[in-house]
């Protein structure tokens, strides 16, 4: 399972079909870029798609998680409103293999940020 540490392949597929497939690599966990506050973590990391988040801010808070291919393209999306105090999520994102860059943001504000290994 990818949310386990070990040894792991990534296959890359372009737009015809060729492919091209890595060598074995080792993963222990992925290391945010930056968790700013520590107000929102994305665990196991790396992860098959699914993932929980974790989001600690006292209050009432509206937030968004976005998530990034590395061409800076949003590739996944969710809102979140009215959310209470601490809120534990389980999310499904549908991604393919990769290395991805995550932020979440409560209006203008970036609350944390991080890159999340995607290994099916």
């Amino acid at each position: 399972s990818a949310s386990q540490p070990g040894a792991y392949t990534v296959t890359i597929t372009d737009i015809n079909g060729c492919h091209s497939t890595s060598l074995p690599t080792g993963w222990t966990a992925i290391q945010d870029i930056n968790e700013e506050n520590g107000m929102v973590k994305l665990f196991p990391n790396p992860n098959t798609g699914t993932f929980t988040m974790q989001y600690k801010k006292p209050g009432k808070n509206n937030f968004t998680l976005h998530i990034y291919n590395l061409l800076g393209e949003e590739v996944f999306t969710k809102q979140n409103e009215n959310v209470y105090n601490a809120k534990e999520e389980t999310i499904n994102t549908g991604l393919k293999d990769g290395i991805y860059i995550w932020t979440v943001n409560s209006k203008n504000n970036v609350l944390s940020k991080g890159k999340l290994a995607i290994l099916n």
